[in-house]
């Protein structure tokens, strides 16, 4: 018989068994349940995201799943992405995206179930950082994500490119502030969570401006009366708007309002009119301005007869175009002209507004020299209704988030905008005036420039070349070198109209008009100029960038692997083009070992090129070990020089055949001080003709360097150069004359370009070896003695500024003045021949 003790044991060993077991069970229960809750509740999430876009929405729902998982990067991830879409929190996504970049992953799934963040999180990390001004930590993040990226995706790799040029581009223009007055309208006008699109008389005594409440925009109206706003009126009812409506401007006058109306994907332009102390019911502007594509914001010039708008109509350059419409003599609007790609980018152009002497042009845009998003930018009316170069209206009226809307008074010395504040989850958006005051005003600013290459290409070589000229007076004031590594010029400026020819060689030349106004309010005028490939008459022209290796390697790095699939892509479209491939190597290690590198990298391209679909019979490959050297291997003192034997560390890619017109280039950029010419000299190709000019054709111009000007001949045409000058910043100033004498194909080219150019012919002729080198203008004198003895004491009578040189032949050389060319001194000569010195003759200063 069992006892009363294990008996009792046996039933608590029960009791406990089915305790845990219905603990686990309740346990598993929950754990399900809560399974199920985070499912739905992400899903829901993800549904909102999907369908409607409503970030503000899902945001609660995230925070609810973060609350359940706290460790789930996906979460993070999309708490973070919520925030940098909800205007005045954006910040806010700092912290969870810097929580969800610690555990990526490459294999991202969309489920519920998936717990890291997709690779996408380092580029919103890197925006979110970026719009918070923390501009190195954006860089960081940028490149980051760049490095991901698959060498094919090109859209994505040029858009994380812009963006890292507008983190440089703020820093550059948060160190140069706009000076101005500001002030915020007030509690009676920015009553509401969001105040926006204010539109403004051109007395600035009636105000319309949209709120929005909930999902829904209310249409204001107020009037300034004793300096007091008075209490904003809803017109939305009145005008018949809807909820979909907002303020876009008045007319100067204040009686007739624009507004544009979005819907279903679609927006439309309309207008009210006051009359007899109401505002009328909104109508179209009519079929010539609305289409079935996106129209909105416009604004109306002071005398009413020029509409300028914004559409994607399929005729522009980009997503959003400014365009303008003329007012016909039967009251309807003209077909629009857009304004060309002066103003227009292949991005967003919007918000355009026009001041009142029809002069100046406001309107936002992604493009130009942007901080990041969209920023505020203006540009001058020229002659011919031509548009100056945009330019950035400066930081802080401008920041790194999007700035759309600005309404300029009068002709600029005020202007409203709308702006968000960061402020948690009261973040409001209020609107303001800014004031530019005479006594803030600036007589002179910095004109700084970054010039952006057609094919992709970081840098730039000493072929380029900016030419300021003043447009009022047509006088070259500047010739400029760029950095040839930030692609970057400067030059300071005091208010005025100017035009620069920027050029490059294989590059067309661009002019910009740029206008630094009298009432200039910030020290730097920045601005963009785009340089496309010169159209070749032979062909379409393909340009590549270097490919390069690391130290005693011949595996492909990532930038040399992105140019390759530039490549693969254009011999897919040309399948009939044949390339050599030619190996090279710097001087570390033996002969015959680099000989055998360099050929490892020909076959390592080809390989790669092969990987992506091309057949090796289109290539042939070589290796020429070091004996191809671009940059120095070392230094003049005989040490190692790093920086420059990594250009040596490349592939050559050269076209071998083709039976269409393909013109494939390599781009080989080497700094100057790590060239391995060291004694390469720059001539001025002056003009080519096919006929040859007249012997005098040159002296109708006083420039004095024409006197050297020599001709050979090539290929049956007539090349005119100008000197051998051993420092390029002398042929710069020199070609800066020449342009200004309307020599405007004058270019600086080196003495290997020269060979090039003028081919066979110049080597039969030893052209080069004949040249005359010019390190500036000679300094000539005139001769009036030579004597053994001294002369008569009134001898020099009649001319002043006399020296005399005692040879080594014992004559004393009497001469008169130093003359700067042989020019100046030849007009001397007559005036000292006519005092009876018959005999007095020029000579070089330097003879004697």
């Amino acid at each position: 018989m069992y006892s009363t003790k294990k008996i009792k044991w046996k039933t608590n060993r029960k009791m406990v068994l089915l305790f845990l077991f219905s603990t686990l069970l309740s346990y598993n229960t929950i754990l399900a349940q809560q399974d199920r809750d985070f499912k739905q509740t992400f899903k829901k999430a993800e549904a909102i995201l999907l369908y409607s876009n409503a970030h503000d929405i899902a945001l609660p729902m995230l925070l609810m799943l973060e609350q359940m998982d706290s460790d789930n990067s996906n979460i993070q991830y999309k708490i973070g992405v919520c925030y940098l879409n909800i205007p005045g929190r954006k910040t806010s996504s700092i912290p969870y995206l810097e929580k969800a970049v610690r555990n990526i992953t490459n294999n991202y799934s969309y489920s519920y179930k998936e717990r890291k963040a997709p690779k996408d999180a380092l580029f919103y990390l890197g925006n979110a950082y970026h719009i918070a001004f923390r501009l190195d930590d954006a860089i960081q993040y940028y490149n980051k994500f760049r490095e991901t990226l698959d060498k094919t995706e090109f859209y994505e790799l040029d858009f994380i490119n812009q963006e890292i040029n507008s983190c440089n581009s703020a820093k550059k223009l948060m160190n140069t502030p706009v000076l101005f007055k500001i002030e915020n309208l007030g509690d009676n006008i920015n009553r509401f969570q969001i105040n926006a699109n204010p539109a403004v008389s051109g007395n600035r005594k009636v105000l319309v401006f949209t709120a929005k409440l909930g999902s829904n925009y209310k249409i204001l109206y107020s009037v300034k009366e004793k300096e007091q706003w008075s209490d904003p009126k809803d017109i939305t009812d009145e005008i018949e708007a809807g909820e979909d409506c907002q303020t876009s401007s008045l007319s100067y006058d204040g009686t007739t309002l624009f507004l544009f109306k979005e819907n279903g994907g679609m927006a439309d332009l309309f207008s009210s009119h006051y009359r007899d102390g109401k505002w009328n019911k909104i109508e179209s502007l009519g079929r010539n301005i609305n289409t079935k594509y996106w129209e909105s914001n416009c604004c109306l010039s002071k005398d009413g007869k020029t509409l300028y708008f914004s559409s994607n109509r399929q005729d522009g350059y980009g997503g959003l175009d400014i365009y303008q419409s003329k007012l016909t003599s039967d009251g309807k609007w003209s077909k629009p002209k857009n304004l060309g790609n002066k103003i227009n980018t292949p991005l967003l152009e919007n918000n355009p507004f026009i001041s009142e002497d029809d002069k100046k042009l406001y309107f936002s845009s992604q493009g130009h020299y942007n901080m990041g998003g969209f920023d505020l930018f203006y540009s001058e009316k020229a002659a011919g209704n031509r548009w100056t170069t945009p330019v950035n209206i400066g930081y802080p009226i401008n920041s790194t988030d999007n700035d759309m809307f600005l309404v300029p008074v009068g002709k600029g010395d005020t202007i409203f905008i709308s702006q968000f504040s960061d402020g948690g989850w009261m973040a409001g958006k209020n609107i303001y005036r800014i004031i530019f005051t005479d006594e803030i005003k600036l007589t002179e600013a910095i004109l700084s420039g970054t010039i952006e290459l057609g094919d992709g290409r970081q840098e730039l070589d000493s072929s380029f070349l900016v030419v300021v000229k003043d447009s009022l007076h047509h006088k070259i004031i500047k010739t400029l070198l760029p950095d040839f590594q930030t692609r970057k010029f400067n030059v300071k400026l005091p208010s005025g109209s100017y035009e620069l020819l920027i050029s490059g060689d294989n590059y067309q030349s661009k002019q910009e008009r740029i206008t630094i106004p009298d009432d200039i309010r910030q020290e730097s005028v920045s601005f963009i100029t785009h340089l496309d490939l010169e159209a070749i008459a032979s062909g379409e022209v393909f340009t590549s960038r270097l490919i390069l290796f690391d130290f005693d390697k011949y595996s492909l790095t990532n930038t040399a692997m992105t140019e390759l699939e530039r490549l693969a892509s254009i011999m897919k479209q040309y399948p009939s083009v044949e390339f050599e491939i030619i190996g090279n190597t710097d001087a570390i290690g033996s002969s015959n070992y680099n000989l055998a590198l360099s050929r490892k990298r020909a076959v390592s391209v080809v390989d790669y090129l092969h990987s992506r679909g091309i057949s090796k019979s289109r290539f042939k490959t070589r290796g020429v070990g070091e004996i191809k050297v671009v940059a120095l291997n070392k230094k003049s003192d005989g040490t190692d020089l790093p920086e420059g034997r990594k250009y040596n560390r490349r592939v050559d890619i050269r076209l071998l055949s083709s039976d269409t017109n393909l013109v494939y280039k390599t781009e080989i950029y080497v700094p100057e001080y790590l060239k391995f010419d060291k004694e390469l000299k720059y001539t001025i190709l002056v003009i080519k003709v096919r006929k040859k000019l007249p012997d005098d054709y040159f002296s109708r111009y006083n420039i004095e360097e024409l006197n050297y000007i020599q001709v050979n001949t090539a290929n049956g045409e007539f090349f005119y150069t100008l000197g051998s000058f051993i420092h390029k910043t002398k042929a710069i100033k020199i070609l800066g004359k020449l342009y200004d004498a309307g020599f405007s194909e004058a270019r600086i080219v080196d003495d290997l370009e020269l060979s090039e150019i003028l081919g066979m012919e110049s080597r039969k002729s030893n052209f080069l070896e004949r040249m005359v080198e010019i390190d500036g203008i000679p300094i000539y004198t005139i001769q009036i003695y030579a004597l053994i003895n001294p002369p008569h004491s009134k001898a020099f009578k009649r001319v002043t500024d006399v020296r005399v040189f005692h040879g080594k032949d014992k004559f004393y050389r009497y001469t008169v003045g130093e003359y700067e060319g042989f020019t100046a001194a030849k007009n001397a000569l007559k005036k000292i021949v006519a005092k009876d010195f018959k005999d007095a003759f020029i000579r070089p200063l330097s003879d004697l």
